[in-house]
């Protein structure tokens, strides 16, 4: 998925977190790690760029980066053994898209919080629908850097760390927080993640949302219902589910009305089943409770 803004537009497609946490997280949050990249292969780019560019993005990501060291062979530091690719990719409409993929080899320490690889592949794509690899370059690199630095930050991440990612310029790295505070249950954070839902990214309000029904409270109901955009199915489905985990007079009523008057039959059946969870605690056994009526 690419999205096009003003100036450059990033898309973060992000895979390789392997695994929940375990007993390796506070070794993995605590430790700084060296950035080795051994090997970098550079495709057709539309333009100069040599390894020389590529590998001082990095180094210049690297000093922005909280767990990632600049010095990979400095006493105390584990090295991340790392290969990059940069190449310019055309897209299906024939516009150029600058593709930068990282992968890196952890320390067999941090196999159980990180697992064995990460990966993260950066596609930026500027709206004019140009490409200019001297500038584009060291953007994609740098992206991509601290997408490695944002998941070895998770793998011991505290709350304060989790604040500072979910608050990140970035909606890819946005998005990987929110996935972690989620899985982990991370409710003293839920807040923060409420406070993301006036947001330009509509996956970023469609997670935030997910999240709540996972860490909030009815408390957050209403901040759900004032920014989730019904028409964006994926916003109104995760605001169903979320709405019948948190539960409360509120997201009764609202869910009482989308199963009566929801337009689309796939996202009705969503909002009643919804429904028929929320109600089952009451002693219902989740029995589908009367929608009789009309339509306002």
């Amino acid at each position: 998925m690419r999205r096009s803004v003003r100036g450059l537009a990033a898309i973060v497609a992000v895979v390789g977190l392997a695994g929940p946490g375990c007993r390796d997280d506070r070794e993995a949050g605590g430790r700084r790690l060296g950035l080795d990249v051994g090997d970098i292969a550079l495709g057709p780019t539309g333009g100069e760029v040599d390894e020389a560019l590529v590998r001082d993005s990095i180094a210049a990501a690297v000093g922005n980066a909280k767990r990632l060291a600049a010095d990979p062979a400095a006493e105390g530091v584990a090295s991340l053994k790392g290969r990059m690719a940069v190449a310019a990719l055309e897209t299906p409409q024939g516009g150029p898209i600058l593709r930068v993929e990282l992968v890196v080899d952890t320390p067999s320490a941090l196999h159980g919080s990180v697992g064995p690889r990460l990966e993260a592949t950066v596609e930026l794509e500027r709206v004019d629908g140009t490409l200019q690899p001297a500038e584009d370059v060291p953007v994609a690199v740098g992206r991509a850097v601290a997408v490695l630095d944002a998941k070895l930050v998770l793998a011991g991440a505290d709350a304060d760390d989790l604040r500072r990612l979910l608050a990140d310029a970035d909606p890819e790295i946005v998005l990987l927080a929110l996935e972690h505070v989620g899985r982990r249950r991370v409710r003293a954070v839920a807040d923060d993640v409420a406070g993301l839902l006036p947001n330009d990214d509509d996956r970023v309000v469609a997670a935030a949302v997910e999240c709540l029904g996972l860490v909030g409270s009815t408390e957050h109901t209403a901040v759900m219902l004032k920014h989730v955009r019904l028409a964006d199915r994926a916003q109104a489905q995760r605001l169903y589910e979320a709405l019948a985990v948190l539960g409360g007079d509120e997201a009764a009523a609202f869910l009482e009305f989308a199963a009566r008057n929801e337009d689309d039959p796939a996202l009705a059946d969503v909002a009643r089943g919804a429904l028929r969870r929320l109600y089952a605690p009451a002693g219902t056994d989740g029995a589908e409770p009367d929608l009789r009526g009309h339509r306002p």
